[in-house]
């Protein structure tokens, strides 16, 4: 399991991040944490949803991947699944930064690890099931490219009757 990053919600979570950075902080959209690093609230909230079809239509095409989890709605833990055919996915959270803008969220809206990798992305927009052998030269393409890969997991045989995420 390849992990690319997000570019921040990509249409997940705005009703729990306006509800902490509003709400519970008192921020405005013109305010800038100095947790979000310079980054207004406005701009972290706008930060436009990445579109990785040109980035990944050859490897699509080259047969490299063997499927596609755009992390939405139901981050990690729901999106995974659908994709996997009945397997289970084991992620190690430590394979990547959390961006800024979710730790602010999780941490002052006291939003349970579990729990934030099901209402976020938590900074992966979309993870990429590639066959073993072809991990190196995948990831070798994109860093190519100039993108950051996150080896985040692997897919194991089910433990139940259906696919779930793990955490290793």
């Amino acid at each position: 399991l390849l992990g690319l990053d997000s570019s921040g919600l990509h249409t997940n979570g705005y009703s729990l991040a306006r509800k902490v950075l509003f709400e519970r902080l008192g921020h405005d959209v013109g305010d800038r944490p100095d947790s979000l690093g310079g980054v207004s609230v406005g701009e972290a909230l706008l930060a436009p949803h990445r579109c990785y079809l040109e980035l990944l239509w050859p490897l699509i095409e080259g047969q490299k991947v063997s499927a596609l989890g755009h992390i939405t709605g139901g981050g990690l833990v729901d999106n995974l699944p659908r994709v996997l055919g009945g397997c289970d996915a084991v992620i190690d959270r430590s394979t990547w930064e959390v961006p800024a803008l979710f730790q602010l969220l999780c941490d002052a809206g006291a939003v349970p690890e579990e729990e934030s990798y099901q209402a976020f992305n938590m900074g992966i927009g979309i993870v990429l099931v590639v066959d073993a052998e072809d991990v190196e030269s995948v990831t070798g393409d994109l860093q190519g490219l100039g993108e950051s890969v996150h080896r985040i997991g692997d897919v194991r045989a089910p433990e139940s009757d259906k696919g779930q995420v793990h955490w290793a």
